[in-house]
């Protein structure tokens, strides 16, 4: 992302953003929006030209709602303390076992106000040279699909991230790696008024953010988003919150996405069961539909639940996922620091 501000107004004039597209995944696009500020604006809604007897349509959560929206705000912000976090994932063969060659590891820490989500692509060394010849890549590590965190730490020290954000609890680096370019994209430090996302951006990559839907993470902003609570005869103990949202892949198109949350309140608020579908221009028909469910969970020492296996199924493939957590590790300080500045001086790998 980039962001440009007019320093002496202090105020955001536009934002850029990249990303991959396509099948593929090297197909670059972006979007770019400019913002401007009037002398002189609307005191209310009316002033836009909104009949006085027009009627209201309120948004806002109902009491029930919003008692769940707090708890899962609450529990996100608790989160596990201070520890170290990885989630491995790979996709699944037609007899159900999973791919041995390839497949994505996230690693996750939180130390203090230092806090970290990396993102590395693991191939073995025969896939790597017909796959992502041009990305930054892991070896597959011992163990896999659940290798143990502290391998994949010194396999990560010399291995490049394809994705990251980084803060060190006071300056903040993100980035992604576009093998176009053999460069990171958007890999500066987040300065300025492009400070006021950190809270968002943490809420979605930090491992908390991860299990536990906050209100930052599911985009509850504006006249187009609601959510509601939901109950199932055949779910007993659970809560569902029903998410709708709308999104924009063009200009002039919008389409409707709905996200589903299964929680069980009983269990920490334990995931159980997501579904995301996104709608085709009717509103009615089903363009998308991801369903992520979770099969096996674990604690730990201190008795704090969290998701161990899940399987994220889509119409063509099922990706399974293993999470580990080891509470009270600490890294070193080199961590909290742009991995950017890593592939600029030579130091890791790509």
């Amino acid at each position: 992302m980039e962001v440009r501000v007019d320093s002496e107004a202090k105020r955001v004039v536009s934002l850029r953003m990249e990303g991959l597209d396509g099948d593929d995944g090297e197909r670059l696009v972006s979007i770019t929006m400019r913002l401007d500020y009037p002398a002189t604006g609307p005191v209310d809604i009316y002033a836009f030209g909104v009949p006085r007897d027009a009627r209201i349509i309120d948004t806002r959560p109902k009491a029930d709602a919003k008692t769940v929206l707090d708890r899962l705000d609450a529990r996100y912000k608790k989160g596990f303390g201070n520890y170290v976090g990885m989630i491995t994932s790979t996709a699944l063969d037609q007899d159900g076992k999973p791919r041995m060659d390839r497949g994505n590891i996230q690693l996750y820490t939180q130390n203090g106000d230092a806090w970290f989500c990396l993102r590395y692509l693991v191939l073995s060394p025969e896939l790597a040279k017909t796959k992502h010849r041009d990305m930054p890549k892991m070896d597959v590590p011992p163990g896999w699909p659940v290798p143990q965190i502290e391998t994949v730490i010194q396999y990560a020290e010399d291995v490049l991230p394809w994705g990251f954000i980084v803060s060190d609890g006071e300056r903040t680096w993100a980035g992604t790696y576009f093998p176009n370019k053999k460069s990171y994209v958007g890999a500066g430090e987040v300065k300025g008024p492009a400070r006021q996302i950190l809270p968002m951006s943490k809420a979605r990559e930090s491992l908390p953010g991860e299990i536990w839907p906050s209100r930052l993470k599911l985009g509850l902003f504006g006249p187009n988003s609601k959510v509601e609570l939901l109950t199932d005869d055949d779910r007993p103990g659970q809560i569902g919150l029903w998410v709708e949202t709308v999104s924009y892949p063009t200009q002039t198109s919008k389409r409707r996405n709905v996200k589903i949350y299964w929680i069980d309140p009983s269990r920490d608020h334990m995931p159980v069961e997501t579904i995301f579908r996104t709608y085709a221009k009717d509103d009615r028909t089903i363009e998308h539909e991801i369903r992520t469910q979770y099969l096996d969970y674990a604690q730990l020492p201190n008795g704090q639940r969290y998701p161990a296996r899940w399987q994220v199924i889509r119409s063509h493939s099922v990706t399974e996922y293993h999470l580990q957590i080891i509470p009270d590790m600490e890294l070193d300080e080199i961590w909290f620091t742009s991995p950017a500045q890593k592939l600029e001086s030579g130091s890791a790998s790509q």
